[in-house]
């Protein structure tokens, strides 16, 4: 797993990438966002948003939720326990694109606003039964001290205005600086339905 400018890279489909398959495949997808540790943030939650490609189904559940608002541990230092789990069912016919998760961390300015704190991605590991990953936050940096100033007063700091294209597509990302805001800590565990009718064991 290479981890590059704040992204999970995983090989979520290492043997079985641009398959056209007969029938369509299946995968019953339980994701945990168990804890995470934020630099800049006391009391957060976690909002997760599944990006679904070009011949991705959703069958069941939701590919969308968040998580309650968790404060640090008073025994582990900015490390926030969440144990929210979600579960959904996801169909291809194709593997040429893997679908891959935005996460938000929201949290409670001075002014009581809630504003965008970090950002992270990776893919879903569908490879694997059982996986954990640390995925890397991030959060944009705004250009000069005076538009932080005031991005700050008016409970506007700097955030990606469409995440999901923004992060997974890369629009535009090269011109936005970022610093690390953390990491978080996530469980997948993946079962895989109709693999006979295609010749996978």
């Amino acid at each position: 797993m290479n981890q590059t400018d704040g992204f999970e890279h995983i090989h979520a489909f290492p043997n079985y990438f641009n398959i056209e398959l007969s029938t369509k495949m299946e995968f019953e997808v339980e994701i945990e966002i168990d804890s995470g540790i934020f630099y800049d943030t006391e009391f957060s939650s976690v909002k997760f948003d599944v990006l679904l490609e070009k011949d991705w189904k959703l069958e069941s559940g939701f590919i969308s939720g968040t998580t309650h608002c968790s404060s640090p541990d008073i025994q582990i230092e900015k490390l926030s326990t969440f144990c929210f789990k979600e579960k959904f069912c996801i169909s291809t016919t194709n593997f040429q694109c893997c679908p891959q998760i935005i996460f938000s961390i929201y949290s409670i300015d001075f002014f009581g606003r809630v504003i965008v704190k970090a950002y992270g991605q990776t893919f879903i590991p569908l490879s694997s039964i059982k996986s954990e990953l640390k995925v890397r936050l991030f959060v944009p940096i705004p250009n000069n001290s005076i538009s932080g100033f005031f991005g700050k007063l008016f409970g506007k700091n700097p955030e990606y205005v469409d995440p999901m294209k923004t992060l997974v597509y890369s629009f535009g990302r090269k011109f936005i600086s970022t610093k690390p805001a953390g990491l978080l800590n996530i469980n997948f565990v993946v079962r895989k339905r109709f693999w006979s009718e295609n010749g996978f064991e």
